[in-house]
């Protein structure tokens, strides 16, 4: 065994390029001047990692690793970790690089790394020149490298490049510049006026000429005498001296602006023309950590119905969730909700029964679901009881009753009488809460009772 004096061979990662570790084992090979296929073999078995050596000692099984040549062990270990795939989804991502936010030089790099894998040859300085042209993103550099006749791949990096460069120098100098939006404006908007309201003393200028209305405070009306709601109890608040169209707690999301004309903002805001500003910023994207989990964003080939798509692919490191089909995916390839949706409600119920009219099919779910339609069952609802919870400093509302026309009083006495008898009603002699019914006429004549909540 050698001297191995000049560097160390670090363990592979998963993860990484393996092609890309046999290249540095084997410089590393080179720099200690190790040729003997037994010494690579030992050296790379001992450097390579715990967990590559024991996935090594799972697919060469039942034989033993010291049996089998270095040259096996390389081949083995490259077709588990890159396996060979067709020269023409090589050539497809190839084809569909395009420049992110990324710079020139960084695009150049993934050019040529797709580049050595898809076999060009002797086309591979057009292939890349054809590629940094076509997938540039700043149209003035493509359009300049367009307007060259002759032009090969290092002429076509080396003036994009010099562009780039002195494209960010001339911003450096200048500072950060304002971005400028068009502006469309829109005169839909007619001019409307408000009356004023709550006010007292002289109207400002742009309501000059309009009527000033004194409102009560009491009842929230304008009216002449005392009002006869001074001593009633407000629904909203519980508070003596007003009712709910007057309550002031209703307004608790407003800001009072301190004007004597409660509708003077409104006034402005529609005097003033409405614009729309559309901005052509281009995004910039970053890795998201979501819970401890990356989330990472690739660009795939699909292939579906003998098409061929370049489509985002959102990476998440976790096991045992299920893989989505997002409504990109689905627009793009164009799949209808309703082409993949199967919903099973009851494995017993046979949905593919042909109904002739309407009254069979309510007379096949009538005899499939009994209980459901029983209208004897006043059980209620099964289970454990409902809470619903409030908080302490709630208030109870209590609504007054709705009036009940005449011609349907004696169709509502008797629909409570029934529901009273039935269970499905109480009565109780008070409550801190209540709301009104609504009286509903049914078709048949009978009556349907509601609650306005």
């Amino acid at each position: 065994m050698p001297n191995v004096s000049v560097g160390y061979l670090q363990n592979f990662v998963e993860g990484d390029n393996f092609v890309e570790y046999l290249m540095q084992a084997d410089f590393f090979f080179e720099a200690n001047k190790i040729t003997s296929d037994d010494e690579k073999h030992a050296l790379l078995l001992t450097a390579i990692g715990k967990k590559t050596f024991s996935l090594l000692r799972n697919l060469l099984e039942p034989r033993e690793m010291k049996t089998v040549p270095y040259n096996e062990i390389i081949k083995v270990l490259t077709d588990y970790y890159s396996p060979a795939s067709s020269i023409v989804m090589k050539r497809f991502r190839f084809y569909n690089l395009k420049q992110g936010n990324e710079d020139i030089t960084t695009f150049i790099v993934k050019i040529r790394e797709l580049a050595s894998k898809c076999n060009f040859g002797a086309f591979l300085n057009d292939a890349l020149r054809d590629k940094l042209v076509c997938g540039l993103q700043s149209e003035q550099i493509q359009n300049k490298l367009l307007s060259e006749k002759d032009i090969d791949f290092a002429k076509a990096s080396e003036m994009a490049l010099a562009m780039e460069t002195a494209s960010r120098e001339t911003k450096s100098l200048k500072g950060d510049s304002l971005n400028v939006f068009k502006i469309h404006s829109s005169d839909k908007v007619k001019q409307r006026k408000f009356p004023q309201c709550k006010g007292s003393g002289k109207p400002s200028i742009p309501h000059q000429g309009l009527k000033v209305i004194k409102l009560c405070r009491h009842c929230g009306k304008s009216h002449r005498g005392e009002c006869n709601f001074k001593n009633a109890t407000c629904y909203q608040c519980g508070v003596k001296g007003h009712i709910k169209p007057a309550c002031k707690a209703s307004n608790t999301n407003f800001v009072e602006t301190g004007t004597s004309i409660s509708d003077q903002s409104d006034f402005y805001l529609n005097n003033n023309d409405v614009f729309s500003i559309s901005g052509s910023l281009k995004p910039y994207t970053t890795d998201v950590d979501i819970n401890g989990v990356k989330v990472s964003n690739y660009e795939v080939p699909v292939t579906y119905l003998n098409k061929c798509y370049s489509l985002p692919l959102i990476v998440v490191d976790c096991i045992d969730k299920p893989t989505l089909l997002g409504r990109e995916w689905m627009k793009m390839l164009n799949i209808k909700i309703d082409d993949c949706v199967n919903v099973v409600l009851d494995k017993n119920v046979d949905f593919n029964v042909n109904f002739d009219n309407v009254s069979s099919t309510v007379e096949y779910f009538k005899n499939k679901f009994p209980n459901c339609f029983n209208l004897n069952d006043t059980s209620g609802i099964l289970g454990e009881p409902i809470n619903i919870a409030m908080k302490q400093e709630t208030i109870p509302i209590f609504c007054k009753s709705r009036p009940v026309p005449y011609a349907l009083r004696n169709l509502v006495d008797k629909e409570l009488d029934t529901l009273i008898n039935s269970g499905v009603l109480h009565t109780v002699s008070h409550s801190k809460w209540a709301t009104p019914i609504v009286a509903v006429p049914k078709l048949d004549g009978n009556g349907r009772e509601t609650q306005n909540l």
